[in-house]
């Protein structure tokens, strides 16, 4: 067992160094490809000329980092734990599911249909909140615990998703968080 584990050790070492090797090669080419900074200076016959310098590339664009913005709504109920209502990244919005309790925090009673309602409404409520709307929404992911629901979900979804109809994933899951049967997610882009 321990001489497995270290021979797994050993992979993933040699993968982290091939990933460094490759990251490498990658700053060299960049440095390449980017013009030379330097100043310019007048020569005697009032020729132009560049002294070259050290290469200028900018890491940020190499490491393709960007900023995240968490959004708290004031449309949706309280997190249910630690996380934002969504997280806003380069013009993309992800909503963090969201379940059949109402702003205020109360668990919403009544027919699947009211539960799959309020859930939808939550949803949008997190877009208008992130500058988003049901327009720009780009992939849902619904998680039920029964897929009896399939249909009393679909009867309200398609209310609100009759002309824009987004990718789609209806998954089965054993349980959801607080006890609810229905959680849905969303990718959307920015108003």
């Amino acid at each position: 067992m321990q001489r497995r584990r270290e021979k797994e050790l050993s992979a993933k070492q040699q993968a982290n160094a091939r990933d460094f090797e490759a990251q490498k090669l990658l700053r060299q080419q960049l440095e390449a490809s980017q013009p030379l900074s330097g100043e310019i200076v007048e020569g005697v016959d009032s020729n132009i000329a560049r002294i070259a310098t050290k290469p200028v590339y900018n890491s940020q664009f190499l490491r393709m980092s960007s900023t995240l913005t968490p959004v708290i709504s004031t449309n949706a109920p309280p997190a249910a734990a630690s996380y934002s209502h969504a997280i806003k990244a380069n013009g993309t919005i992800y909503v963090s599911g969201q379940i059949p309790f109402t702003p205020e925090g109360k668990r919403v009673e009544g027919t699947f249909q009211e539960k799959s309602d309020r859930v939808i409404q939550n949803v949008l409520g997190v877009l208008k909140d992130s500058n988003s709307s049901l327009e720009k929404i780009v992939k849902v992911t619904v998680f039920l615990t029964d897929m009896e629901n399939f249909g009393a979900f679909n009867e309200v979804y398609s209310k609100y998703f009759n002309t824009h109809k987004p990718a789609r994933s209806c998954v089965a899951v054993k349980q959801l968080p607080l006890g609810v049967e229905v959680e849905m997610e969303v990718v959307a882009l920015e108003n």
